[in-house]
């Protein structure tokens, strides 16, 4: 049995080694990548909590909850000048980071043991996400900080009755849930699964197990309150008639434009005429330019997702839906398990369960099938639904590789697995080695491609804003599919959008948001300024019969202006009027 002082010591030693670990590859990212945001989503969010969107911060962030927005702006209330979004986002994730190096350590008593498990954790984590430090993207922030959780969750002591574990592992899930939903209830089935664990893992009586159940009892109500608590201010923040519309308005055009497509004029003219939309109507609304089309409200989109899933049932009757889930689930896990982080996991838990088989730990090793059971259930679900984007699908495994880890690390803890010669620790030490260079040569190498991709479209976003407040007296409207894909930079206010522009797609539209953005540029709605204010043009990029399409919907459309980013491509300028 080790001395207490040593261990304390040992774990000392080790809080310093994975803070100074994780600071270093922190400093070593800053300097060799751009850290941008890989979605323009996170822009607008960024623009909205600040109050670059509408002239003052504001805590509605539509997907992002609102108690995590209240904290934004505050932060942003009393210090306008500091980028929190970007501090926020980025000192949390190197947090977890930090916190998922660390906590394997907790688990070990001697320092050698300590420090190679230490060092497995950072590096299979970094394999993983090290691309999503660099290209933020909030929903994979989001399990970042359940895998974070489900860690300290699958190695938490009964014995110490740490509060301050408890309060971490509760404030880690609330994060998640705050910065996405969706995330958080993704995890709920995984923390199952590490409390179940951690519960019943040692074959100890009946009462002794009841007593465990009981000691997680009370945290367990503090933190169903607090979620509680959380959906209450967000129904409440968004209780007004006008947020009711929004919300219903969101989710039926994510359903439309992310789940099931626009439908085609030419099949649903008689659908469209009912709602008051003619084929100009639809040319905008292709473009995603639907705040130009005139008769467009919440139950008009809702009527048009209606249709879109109706359409999408039609042409599922002409296929095998059931097959084809089957084979597009089988096809997207092969694909997805093809790529280093997929083989990492698979590595993973396929060695994980066959020493849990050969241990004869079996609740462990259930535990760990029933992980890769959800994984595929899931992926079936999206591959239903026809998307399955990549952030969630690295997320998951963020997820799923923290739980099969901490399982791993406190079954080997139980029985002394890891009492072994001083030869075969130096042997561990080195695979150690090796696999944090192969993992992050191949990790860095393919990050570092990625990431100058995005930098490019970030640099482009940050010329467009730079045409746009040269000219600070006109107001500018930005086709949207001319922006769809184009990323910001992190740290850089110049990255942010310009006053005197208007994205006439986002998702703020029929949102007190929009409403407030467009009362700083202009004072009548936004189509007819487009066609009577001297001041409003039209901007999109330069492509074969723009100019046809847009006098085909607005009556005319005169070439004013011109302007060419450095990555080449063209914008052009129209006025409508």
């Amino acid at each position: 049995m080790y001395d207490s002082d040593l261990r304390k010591r040992n774990n000392t030693i080790m809080f310093f080694v994975s803070l100074v670990l994780v600071a270093v590859s922190a400093f070593v990212l800053l300097k060799k990548f751009d850290f941008v945001f890989s979605t323009n989503d996170d822009t607008m969010l960024r623009s909205i909590a600040s109050g670059n969107y509408t002239g003052t911060p504001d805590a509605h962030l539509v997907y992002i909850m609102y108690p995590l927005g209240l904290l934004l702006k505050g932060l942003y209330t009393l210090f306008p000048s500091v980028e929190w979004y970007d501090g926020f986002m980025c000192f949390v994730h190197f947090g977890c980071i930090f916190l998922i190096t660390y906590r394997p350590a907790r688990v070990f008593e001697r320092f050698a043991n300590k420090l190679v498990s230490s060092l497995i954790a950072f590096a299979l984590i970094m394999t993983i996400d090290v691309s999503f430090i660099v290209m933020h993207q909030y929903t994979v922030l989001a399990a970042v900080c359940a895998a974070a959780g489900l860690m300290w969750t699958a190695t938490y002591n009964f014995k110490t009755h740490n509060r301050m574990s408890g309060a971490l592992i509760i404030l880690l899930f609330l994060l998640s849930l705050w910065l996405r939903k969706q995330v958080f209830f993704l995890s709920l089935p995984l923390l199952l699964g590490a409390v179940l664990f951690r519960v019943f893992e040692q074959n100890e009586t009946s009462n002794e197990r009841f007593y465990r159940l009981k000691d997680a009892l009370t945290p367990a109500i503090i933190f169903a309150v607090l979620v509680v608590a959380s959906f209450a201010l967000e129904a409440i923040a968004y209780s007004s008639p006008t947020w009711k519309a929004f919300k219903a308005y969101n989710e039926a055009r994510t359903e439309v434009y992310d789940y099931n497509n626009l439908p085609e004029y030419d099949y649903n003219e008689e659908v469209y005429h009912k709602l008051g939309l003619d084929e100009k109507d639809h040319t905008l609304l292709r473009e995603y330019d639907v705040a130009l089309v005139d008769n467009i409200d919440t139950d008009t989109f809702i009527a048009l997702s209606d249709r879109a899933k109706a359409e999408k049932k039609e042409w599922q009757q002409y296929y095998s839906v059931p097959r084809k889930v089957i084979r597009d689930t089988a096809s997207a896990i092969m694909e997805k398990h093809s790529t280093l982080a997929g083989i990492a996991v698979t590595v993973v838990f396929v060695s994980v369960f066959f020493f849990m088989f050969y241990k004869d730990e079996k609740l462990a090793g259930l535990i760990i099938c029933a992980t890769l059971v959800y994984e595929v259930c899931f992926t079936g679900y999206f591959m239903y639904r026809e998307r399955l984007p990549e952030r969630v699908t690295y997320g998951f495994y963020l997820m799923e590789l923290s739980l099969i880890l901490s399982i791993f690390l406190m079954v080997i803890v139980k029985d002394r697995y890891l009492n072994v010669p001083p030869a075969w620790q130096a042997l561990a030490a080195i695979f150690v080695g090796v696999l944090i260079f192969l993992a992050g040569y191949h990790s860095l190498r393919g990050t570092l491609v990625d990431d100058e991709i995005l930098a490019d479209k970030a640099t482009e976003w940050m010329e467009v804003n730079a045409y746009f407040k040269s000219n600070p007296d006109n107001v500018y409207v930005l086709n949207t599919q001319s922006y769809a894909a184009m990323p910001a930079f992190m740290f850089n206010d110049k990255a942010s959008e310009a006053f005197n522009l208007i994205k006439p797609g986002n998702w703020t539209l029929n949102s007190t948001l929009e409403e407030k953005h467009e009362a700083r540029l202009i004072s009548r709605p936004l189509k007819e300024a487009l066609l009577k204010d001297d001041n409003v043009y039209f901007v999109a990029k330069t492509t074969d019969g723009l100019e046809e399409w847009l006098a085909d919907i607005f009556g005319q459309a005169t070439f004013k202006d011109e302007f060419i980013t450095g990555n080449g491509n063209s914008y052009s300028v129209y006025s409508l009027k």
